[in-house]
């Protein structure tokens, strides 16, 4: 009965923390960010993510972003660019895990009511 409880006891000890290393630690989220209409790259799109750190990037010409030092439980991941629409995405439900993290891609929809100069 004591190898019993001494063999539980150390499992809790030694697995409790890797699981809890495993949940917490950090990943990368890379993706594109297009026009849903016209399938283009959009660049200069702000992706941020507002749970941990505010962490915010900018795509590039090509509408690629990588955010890196995610967290790898569950939070959401916002674009925003102007004559968009805001856009939202769950991560890592809406994503697809990979090697290196995970993908997570964008298609935005036009504004309906922005005014044009």
């Amino acid at each position: 009965m004591k190898q019993c409880c001494f063999l539980f006891i150390v499992l809790i000890i030694v697995i409790f923390p890797i699981s809890t290393c495993l949940k917490y630690s950090k990943s990368t989220i890379t993706g594109k960010v297009t026009d849903h209409v016209s399938g283009k790259p959009i660049p200069n799109a702000i992706v941020h993510e507002r749970s941990h750190g505010k962490l915010r990037v900018r795509t590039d010409a090509q509408g690629n972003f990588r955010l890196e030092g995610i967290y790898s439980e569950e939070h959401n991941i916002y674009v925003s660019a102007r004559g968009y629409r805001l856009t939202v995405k769950n991560s890592p439900n809406d994503a697809r895990k990979e090697k290196d993290g995970y993908v997570l891609n964008f298609m935005l929809d036009p504004a309906d009511n922005i005014r044009k100069k």
